[in-house]
């Protein structure tokens, strides 16, 4: 954790609303030394340098200006980036206003994601973190917010190919929140339960813990916010492996493996609950299956490959070119020898079993001189 007056240096994309102020009051908190708050307003507490941006600015212009203000040519590495841009749109393809929708999304969500990602790959210390806002929903279709939707979407898409990227040498995450506890979502929902709702300063105070490394994120990791009667768990929904095999296999072939690495360390840290109680009954099946498996296939005549598997494919070529219909007829089985075959199967295997029931050390077989595996 940075000591007092350290140099650790963050700069925080969206600072000017309620989470991005509560993320910057959090590093203050911290004594973070240097704290660069971007938005469009420069009236925000704690924040050592404020970059105010124009509306209409293209991303060029806006990376150009946070570059110059901020000095970060030449200066001092940032420690981290954190991106906590965003708005909200509803709509449909029916809506008339979709085209707005999707100029306000993309411009409050997916161009400051690319921004920061632009700042992180220039200006990021080694190792350092690079924060985007991503969102739950898009775990699912968004009909209701086609827009919204897309936009989180494609931010989602950024934190899997950034985390993919070595030679950005950094870890990049995403939150992905339900709904945040803010004025305006208490104002525009007055009804709903406000205790599961994720409190900004608690997903302030995670974000410098991410940056400081007094605990750990995971690079590529999209972390869902679920807040049950005000405590917040935060459940990775994707991750992105990072380790050497990224190099052999495609990211999508580790997506399943890494959900279900993390479900096993979640479950094993609290023990009696439901999900342990699955865990625990998904790993006896899977062992149980394994052995059964290895059981099945220790008599090496299931291993026998048929002869015609044998030969390549320019050598079955110039064979049938060769031979005849009637030649070739030899080296298919027929019915009553498919039949036979399998009779006498199932009857090795019933016989196998009755053994192993009246015989489960399977003493007999060792005294015969016969080696199990």
């Amino acid at each position: 954790m940075p000591a007092p007056h350290s140099r650790a240096s963050v700069l925080v994309y969206g600072a000017g609303g309620a989470l991005g102020r509560s993320v910057v009051n959090a590093f203050y908190q911290a004594k973070w030394h240097r704290i660069i708050a971007v938005d469009f307003t420069d009236q925000i507490p704690g924040a050592t340098d404020t970059i105010k941006l124009e509306p209409g600015m293209t991303m060029q212009e806006s990376h150009s200006k946070i570059v110059q203000d901020a000095g970060l040519l030449g200066g001092q590495p940032l420690d981290s980036v954190v991106c906590v841009s965003g708005g909200f749109a509803m709509g449909g393809a029916n809506d008339d206003a979709i085209f707005d929708s999707v100029k306000a999304m993309y411009s409050s969500s997916v161009y400051p994601s690319f921004i920061s990602a632009k700042l992180a790959g220039d200006f990021l210390k080694h190792n350092g973190l690079l924060l985007l806002p991503g969102a739950a929903c898009v775990e699912r279709p968004t009909p209701w917010g086609l827009a919204y939707g897309s936009a989180k979407a494609a931010v989602h898409h950024l934190i899997g190919s950034l985390a993919s990227d070595v030679t950005l040498r950094a870890k990049v995450i995403g939150i992905a929140p339900i709904t945040l506890d803010t004025p305006g979502n208490r104002e525009a929902m007055p009804n709903e339960d406000w205790t599961a709702w994720t409190s900004c300063d608690e997903l302030a105070g995670r974000i410098v813990a991410w940056s400081e490394g007094s605990i750990t994120a995971d690079n590529g990791a999209i972390y869902k916010l679920v807040t049950k009667g005000g405590k917040t768990d935060y459940v990775v929904i994707c991750r992105v492996c990072h380790s050497v095999g990224r190099f052999l296999l495609p990211m999508s072939s580790f997506q399943w493996l890494n959900q279900a690495w993390h479900r096993y360390k979640t479950a094993v840290q609290k023990p009696g609950t439901k999900e342990y109680r699955r865990m625990m009954n998904t790993i006896g099946i899977l062992v149980g299956c394994g052995w059964i498996l290895m059981s099945e296939i220790q008599d090496p005549k299931i291993f026998k490959i048929p002869r015609a598997l044998e030969f390549s494919l320019d050598e079955m070529k110039q064979w049938n070119e060769a031979t005849g219909p009637q030649e070739r007829s030899k080296w298919a089985m027929s019915v009553d020898e498919e039949k036979a075959l399998i009779d006498a199967e199932l009857q090795r295997l019933e016989s196998r079993r009755k053994d192993e029931l009246l015989d489960p050390l399977h003493t007999r077989g060792i005294a015969k001189g016969k080696d199990r595996w």
